[in-house]
Order: C-alpha cells, then structure tokens, then sequence
C-alpha cells in the first residue's frame, strides 16, 4: 500500500485568450470542428525573406517554390524541472505550413514526428501525469493543454496556418543533434524539415580572429539565438577552442532579437567560471575559455536584473568588451606586438592597444611612436580618433602635451573633450599644468559642465578648487555638476554645500542636493532632508527620494501632506503611490478619511486602502473586507479573501463561504485556499460542505480544491509537527519511530484524521493488521474522504478473508477519487489482497473466476494510476499487497514500459 506523504501544491490561475483571423479547419477528437488561425501566405514569405537578410541565412528561402513547406518562428528546448531526477526535457515548436497551392491541404497532426539523439518521437498518448505540467517559451509559460496538436487540419489554398507541436521526454544530454521533424500528408507523401539547419540560419552568427596572433574570438549574433541553435553557438565556440583562442567576446547586432533570459544567465556562468548549475546542465557545453565578454545586449535583456558578481562581463560597447578581454594580454605582451596592432590591427584591437599604454611599466619602450600616432590620428575616424588621443597623451616627446593642448581648444568640440581626457589621463607632469592653465584660461573648446564632469571622473586633489568654485557658475547646469562632483569625491565640506545647494534657485541643483543628503543617511542630514522633502511634498512635488525618506523616517507630519495630495492628484500612478507611503505615515484618522471617500477611488487603489485598513489592524477590518468580497471587480473580490483569510475567525469563513454559490472553478479555488488558511473548526466544515457537494456534481475540479483546503487546514493542527516527523521516519522506513509521532499526534489532536490512518499504515508494515484495521476505521469516522483509511480498511478486510465487503467497501469509494493515482494504486492492492486469501481456499474452482475477474481489474487500476501520474516503480516491484499480481504477465508489461 502507497502511504500518502502530504505535499502543498501552489495554486496557479491562468486565463489565455486566443482570436482567430481567416479561418481554416481542425477536426477535434469528439469530430467537432474548429476554427484554426490562419493568414495568406505571403504574409508568412515575407517574414522569411526577412530573415533570410541575415548572415548565412539566404538557405530560408532556398525552398520557397516549392508549394507547401515548413516554417518554424518560434521553438523551445527546455524541462519543466532541471533540479529534479524526473524532469521532463520537452522541444516545443510553433509550426507554419505554408500551402501555395489551389488545393486545400489536409495534415493529421497525431502523426507529425520529431527525429534526434538517434530516437523518433510521436505526438501520441501523452501521459495523463503531464496533464498540467507547465511549458515554458522563453518568457512565456503556457499549459501543456493550449500545445495539443490538433488530430486533423486544413489548410485553405494560398494561405499559412500555424499550431504547436510537443514532444515529450527527449533525450537529457547537453548535446543537441541533428533534428528533423516529419509531417505526413493526407493525400501521400511527407514533408521533411530540417530544423536544425533553419534554427541555425536564424542564429546570424558571424565568427572572426582579431588581436596578436588571432588570440580573439569576436563572434556576432545578427538573428534570433534560442535554446535549439546554442548548440551552433556553442560549436563555434570549440572551433576556436581548438585554434587555441581562449578569449572571447560575444556581440549582438542592432538586428538581433531579444533573449530568453535563462540563455544569457546561461553564457555569464560559463563567464563566471562558476561551478555548473543544476539549470543548465542540458545546454550545450562549451570549452575551456580564459576570459568571455558579452557586449550590446539586446535592449530588452541589457534592462533586466542580473546579478551583480555577473555585470563585470557585460558591455554596452563592444570596444570596451575588447580592451577587458585582451587587457591582461597587453600589459604583458611583447611592445611589437602592441605597435602592430596600432599600425594595422582590427579597429577594436587596435584601440584596446592604444588604451594599454597607459598601464604598461615599459612606456619607455614606446617613447619613438608619437610619430606614428601623430599620422595615425590624422588618418583615424571619430570612433578611434580618442583613444590615439589618449596614448598621445602617454608620450614624453615633446610635441606631445602641446598637440593636445591645440586639439583642445580647436572648433571640433569631439576632438577637444577626448584631449581633455587625454590631459587628464596622462601620466606627464606638463599635462596638468596644461589642464590649469587651459581652465583658468577657459581656453577649452569643451562645454564647462562637460569640463566638470570630466575632472569628476578622472578627478585628482589638484582639481577640488575649480569643482567649488564651479558652485558659484551662473549656469544651473554647471552648478549641478558641480554639485554631482563633490559628491562623488567626497568633499570634506560636502555637507555644508548640499544645505547651501537647497536655497539654490535652481531645481536641478536642489534635487542632487536634496538626494545626496537622502543617501548620507546621518542624523543631521537626514533631519534636513526630512523637512526639505515636506516642503516638497506641500507644493504636490512626489519623487521617488522624497518618498524614500519618508519611509525611512516614518515622519507624521507627512501624513495630512499626503492625504491632501492624493485627493488633488489626477494621476492615478501618483495616487498610488501615495496610498502605498501612507503605510508608513498614516494613522487610524487618516485612512477613516479615505474609506469615506473609496467609492470616488479607482479599485486598485481601493485595493491598497484597504491593505492600509489591515496594516494597522483597524477594528473595522472585517468590515471593510466583507464589503469587499461582495463588490463587483474581482480585484476587489480576491482582496476581501486575502483580508478575511488573516482574520481567522469563524464569521470570516462564513463571509468567504457565501461567494461559493456564484463562484467560478478559479474562484471555487481560491475560497477553498482561503478556507484552509483560516483553519478553524467552521472552515473545515465548510470545506467538507463544498466537497461533499462537488462529488454529488461530479465536480472533479471542485474536490481537489476542497481536498487542497482541508490539507491546509489540517496544518494548523497542534499535532501536525508530529505528523511531519512521523512522515520523515515512514520514508525512511524506519516503523517504530513513525508509529510513535503518529500516535503522538493523535494524542494531541485525537480528530487529526490522517494521524490515524498514518498509524493504521504503519501497523500495516509491521503486520499488526487487526490493530491496522481499528485505527484505519477511527480515520474513516473522522472523515469518510480520507483516501488511506477507505483502502486501508479494504486490505485489512481482504487479509481478513471478507474479500467480496473489501473490494466492494473499496470500489464504493471510488467516485470521491477522480484521476488519484494513490488512491487507484490502493486500490489494486486491495485487490492483490483478495486475491491472496481467495487462493488459501481449498476448493479453488469455486473462487477461480472470481480470482481471474479480480486479476483484471487490479491491473486496470495500476493502470490507471501510471496514468494518472504514478511513479513509484520500485515500490511495484516489492509491495507485499501486490504479492499475488507479480507473477501475472500484465503486471511484468507494466514494470517493462
């Protein structure tokens, strides 16, 4: 018998909506038919030869004569598990097919095949266990019952009609191989597409040497990179490898398509040289690498959050990534190696040389190339012009400094601010005189906030004078970053000049200001900040600073402020937000003030007062929540229950109980949740109420719901903890020690149902099945539901020779168990129990048929269970109640498959 180990399941509400543009055909199961998105072919064509743009991709139309043919836009190779030994590996693929004929086409999709990893893969029987198993398609997850191929579809003439396929249970090795799909047609004949091949078409990826003897690897993504085509990627990678390239920088193209985030976390932990992660070890491998960059992400995943040990490996410019990947290289690298690339290398090469020779302790050695600079800034573009600049400014000849002092102050603004930096870069001591003198001067061709930003970022002691005497510029923006400055510095005097910045006139000076002092986080500095972001609050100005100090502070005298301006914001995003700070702020008075006006409130806001309502413990809480779940947006609705599942109380069941009777399957769910949080004796009953009711409906959706609630409610038991220990020791098979927490338990809580049948479970093990048979029927007088005891009581009885009141006690039950593979695992032993004392009977021929009839349908109840999700093999194998099917060749055909 299978012991029920209670696990918590989350509960996940997915609403999809689907439209459908011209129609086509699909004809279901049932011989129903229905409507199949479809669109003219061109439509289709276009999106090809689109891509067919790319790198390497003219293949994609190489077959666009002929008259139906194979698109793939969108596939995924993923597993709904990789932390666990029994994860799926599934490839999903979006499939277009193309009909240019007159003709209408017709496809069963059931006989569509996947070939790869040497093994053929069908679309048929899919298992009942995968029924709502989660897909994931890069950033979306679907359920595995919106990607059901249909069994047959038409495609009208001269049009494209797109579905999905997929394959289940694919190979689990890092190495993806050929593959190739197969699409039988109704009339004759197949069609045979090459997915591989397409995928990497659509990869765009480009593969050169630069750097000192090709000891770079600069490959680019123009395309689309996903988890079937990382293989591409990754072999690139190895045929560097075996060139003996071992750094690497990645880019994307401005043409490139956004990620699946899981792929660029994938290549930063190859980065990061970190050990393997349990996510990705079904991608592709790659080999031994020194150093890996990632440069101009696709703007999507350049936003996204990634760790920050990772950021180190992420570019915005390509240039930047070349000069980090080669600069180890270059400190130590032979001088003619870094003159050549400077003569005549790779352009990103090139300027990762010219940046080296600020770090390189053998500068002298380059002292003769100011000539060869000197020509090669005069023949350079915009791009490379300032990092030729900043070598210049490395060189002791003399001309050297004088050359930039001139480039400086010429008409050409880019040229001037890059030898401003190479000024203020150098390593020459004639360099920042120059810098004084051209500032005191105001000599430079360099816009004065540009000025002051630039001494910032390459500030020295020597450069605080002219950030102070910046604050009294009479440009607003000067001052600003002059503000900026002395902030990133640290200025001995900051303080004193952030409270002198807040009487500024200007804003912008007052806002940085106003945020360094936010950031300080000292008493004093914050005590200003506190009243200066008051004064702003009065005159309706709301930052995200003023915001965070009122959070930090919890400063009442921000409450009535707030409230004013959320009645005089028109803008709900602000409203919002002001809502949210009241948490903070806010007293009793103040939000009784907002629930007299709630009906004037959009119901997302009315959502977050009444959270306030519940973050202060308000008496009129249940109230409020009650009036909640009653209103007509389900917003409102799904906040009543939130409120009054954390008021535990019997009249908050009541009150979440009455939306049962309109309820949806979603909602039904949701209350039974709530319910089973609230765990008091009246929710039980309720809960058990609604079960009882589901199963009179032939409601399966609702008895899971209202199973799911009482085994939550069933937590908050006393002798649950004892429940827990009792389960740990059962798994480990250690009896004696399990029978003893079970029995605690029940003495703890003696209406703790599964105790009881825990302990009759146990007692099963070792064998005391009279005493098994008492606690199995307490278990079922607590709750007739309770799965462990109704077969429990079955094998107790059949041991007992009633084999004829087991079976029938046990099958009576059935209807309660929808789709439970444990249930229907029991079930068959139950059986296998019969069937054991009816062969004690000395006269068999009279008990034969009966033994024959019970064979068949134990088998079809471990049948059943598989379907439905049963795993435990091994258990098969070795169950004594299953002694008597083991020899049966049905039983070694469902151990074999």
């Amino acid at each position: 018998m299978m012991e029920t180990d209670i696990n918590w399941r989350v509960l996940l509400v997915c609403w999809v909506f689907l439209c459908t543009s011209l129609q086509g055909v699909i004809v279901a199961e049932d011989g129903e038919t229905k409507p199949l998105k479809v669109v003219p072919v061109d439509e289709v064509i276009k999106e090809i030869r689109q891509e067919s743009r790319l790198t390497g991709a003219d293949e994609l139309t190489a077959e666009l004569d002929k008259p139906i043919q194979i698109w793939v836009n969108r596939t995924y190779l993923g597993t709904d598990n990789a932390y666990a030994e029994f994860g799926i590996r599934y490839l999903a693929v979006r499939l277009t097919i193309l009909n240019q004929t007159e003709n209408l086409v017709t496809i069963n999709g059931e006989e569509i095949t996947l070939t790869g990893w040497g093994e053929t893969y069908g679309l048929k029987d899919r298992p009942e266990k995968y029924h709502s198993m989660p897909v994931k398609l890069d950033r979306e997850v679907l359920s595995i019952n919106e990607m059901t191929t249909p069994p047959q579809l038409t495609i009208p003439e001269k049009s494209a009609a797109s579905f999905w396929c997929l394959f289940l249970e694919v190979e689990k090795i890092n190495q993806i191989s050929e593959l190739s799909l197969t699409i039988p047609l109704e009339s004759g004949g197949q069609l045979i597409h090459d997915l591989r091949s397409e995928q990497r078409a659509r990869l765009g990826l480009t593969s050169k040497r630069i750097g000192p003897e090709g000891s770079l690897g600069l490959l680019e993504i123009q395309g689309s990179l996903n988890t079937v085509n990382a293989q591409d990627l990754a072999d690139a990678l190895k045929k560097l490898s075996a060139q003996k390239v071992r750094r690497i920088v990645i880019r994307w193209s401005k043409t490139a398509s956004e990620m699946d985030v899981d792929l660029v976390d994938w290549l930063l932990h190859r980065a990061t040289l970190e050990p393997a992660n349990q996510l990705y070890s079904f991608f592709p491998a790659f080999p031994d690498m020194q150093y890996l960059a990632l440069a101009n992400l696709p703007n999507v995943n350049a936003k996204e959050e990634i760790d920050a040990s990772h950021r180190r490996f992420l570019f915005a410019d390509v240039a930047d990534a070349v000069q980090a990947s080669l600069k180890d290289l270059f400190a130590v690298i032979d001088p003619r190696y870094i003159e050549r690339e400077i003569r005549s290398g790779h352009p990103l090469s090139q300027r990762a040389a010219l940046v080296s020779l600020e770090t390189r302790q053998d500068l002298a050695t380059f002292e003769n190339i100011y000539p060869m600079l000197s020509e090669l800034y005069d023949t350079a573009d915009e791009s490379t012009r300032p990092f030729v600049l900043l070598a210049i400014g490395q060189q002791s000849h003399p001309q050297a400094i004088p050359m930039l002092v001139n480039i400086a102050t010429q008409e050409d603004q880019k040229d001037a601010v890059g030898a401003m930096v190479a000024l203020l870069r150098s390593n020459q001591q004639a360099a920042t005189s120059s810098i004084e003198r051209l500032y005191t001067e105001q000599a430079m061709n360099v816009p004065p906030a540009k000025q002051i930003e630039l001494l910032t970022e390459n500030y020295r002691r020597e450069w605080s004078p002219y950030l102070v005497q910046a604050l009294s510029h009479k440009s607003p923006e000067v001052r600003s970053a002059a503000l900026k400055g002395l902030v990133a510095v640290g200025h001995e005097r900051l303080f004193e000049f952030l409270e002198a910045a807040l009487q500024d006139d200007s804003e912008e000076a007052q806002t940085v200001a106003f945020n360094a002092l936010v950031d300080m986080g000292d008493a004093e500095s914050e005590q200003i900040a506190v009243d200066y972001a008051l004064l702003r609050l009065a005159n309706g100005d709301v930052t995200e600073n003023v915001l965070e100090i009122l959070r930090r502070t919890r400063d009442q005298r921000a409450a009535t402020l707030v409230l004013n301006q959320i009645y005089r914001s028109k803008e709900k995003a602000d409203r919002e937000q002001l809502l949210a700070i009241l948490e903070h702020v806010g007293d009793e008075r103040i939000i009784r003030d907002l629930l007299k006006h709630e009906e004037e409130f959009e119901p997302e806001e009315r959502v977050l007062i009444y959270n306030l309502v519940s973050a202060l413990a308000m008496p009129e809480l249940l109230e409020v929540a009650k009036r909640a779940v009653h209103a007509e947006e389900p917003i409102l609705r799904q906040t009543g229950i939130a409120l009054l599942t954390k008021e535990t109380s019997d009249e908050a069941a009541e009150a979440i109980y009455s939306l049962m009777k309109d309820a949806n399957e979603d909602e039904a769910t949701q209350i039974c949740y709530a319910l089973g949080r609230i765990g008091t004796r009246r929710a039980e009953e309720l809960l058990k109420d609604y079960r009882q009711q589901s199963l009179e409906a032939k409601n399966e959706s609702g008895l899971d719901a209202a199973n799911d609630g009482i085994r939550l409610w069933m937590s908050h038991s006393p002798g649950w903890n004892s429940i827990e220990s009792a389960y740990y020791h059962s798994r480990v098979e250690n009896y004696e020690n399990a029978l003893t927490y079970f029995e605690l338990a029940v003495e703890i809580d003696p209406e703790l149902g599964v105790g009881h049948s825990g302990i009759g479970n146990t007692l099963l093990k070792l064998k005391k099945f009279d005493k098994a048979g008492e606690a199995f029927q307490k278990a079922y007088a607590i709750d007739n539901f309770d799965g462990q005891a109704i077969t429990g009581i079955g094998i107790v009885k059949a041991i007992q020779g009633e084999t004829e009141e087991a079976v029938q006690f046990t099958l009576d039950s059935t209807d309660k168990f929808p789709k439970d593979d444990i249930f229907a695992y029991n079930t068959a032993c139950v059986f296998g129990r019969a069937i054991e004392s009816l062969r004690k009977v000395p006269d068999l021929s009279k008990t034969m048929p009966t033994i024959k009839e019970y064979e068949t349908k134990a088998i079809q109840a471990l049948e059943k269970s598989i379907k439905y999700g049963f795993e435990e093999f091994d258990l098969m194998r070795t169950d004594p109640d299953l002694n008597s099917l083991r020899g049966l060749p049905e039983f070694q055909k469902l151990l074999s498959n």
